[in-house]
């Protein structure tokens, strides 16, 4: 009869087994620190880009609203002798520092009521690679956000032509938005301009200017 060999199953010494864990756990955290050392920096960039568009979002839907609700109005007097020629030209600014100021009061409220944002961003933006910038798995970053603007107005007299000027009135909007991602704040200045009014004067402007009402600031 032929003898059947039993095969021997070497077992491992449970305490190898033992005294490995600690260098896979160790490899693993080294490996997991050098992947969030790298992605966490462009993570923070890509959340602070993507707010700064939110917030420039939001100033320019109050202030679409503000104007929308107030109307353009005029903000400019233009005096005329018998034969037409222009002789004075007025602005009005008591209307235009009402304006702004209201602009403002709206701009900040809808800055510091922005709170908390869900930002997405596409796994391929993180890995550096051009083509795969936009694409693959989305990543939901919470971040917080408030704010605060200050407005001013200014006024241009340009050439449009011949014998015309063209009058605008210009609002701009200067705001110190923060940001607050998980151990990590930001603090990011936005500045954006706005056509509040602009009025085509026929006829040479005369050299003479005046405001109604108190200084603009």
């Amino acid at each position: 009869m032929k003898k059947v060999r039993r095969m021997r199953v070497k077992r491992r010494n449970p305490k190898k087994l033992l005294l490995m864990v600690p260098a896979v756990l160790m490899i693993a955290a080294t490996v997991f620190l050098l992947i969030d050392a790298k992605v966490r920096p462009m993570v923070r960039t890509l959340a602070v880009n993507q707010a700064k568009v939110l917030a420039v979002s939001a100033i320019d839907d109050e202030v679409a609203a503000m104007m929308a609700e107030m109307g353009e109005g005029d903000f400019l007097t233009i005096s005329r002798d018998g034969d037409g020629r222009v002789i004075s030209v007025e602005s009005d600014s008591v209307r235009m520092n009402q304006v702004k100021s209201r602009i403002n009061l709206a701009v900040t409220e809808r800055l510091q009521s922005m709170g908390e944002q869900e930002i997405v961003i596409p796994s391929g933006s993180l890995s550096g690679i051009a083509m795969l910038y936009g694409r693959g798995a989305e990543i939901h970053v919470t971040l917080t956000m408030t704010g605060h603007s200050t407005a001013n107005i200014t006024e241009d007299f340009t050439s449009g032509g011949i014998n015309q000027t063209l009058h605008r009135v210009l609002l701009n909007i200067s705001a110190e938005v923060y940001i607050a991602l998980p151990g990590y704040h930001q603090s990011e200045q936005i500045s954006t301009d706005f056509v509040l009014s602009q009025t085509v004067i026929v006829g040479t402007v005369p050299g003479v200017y005046a405001g109604i009402g108190s200084t603009l600031s």
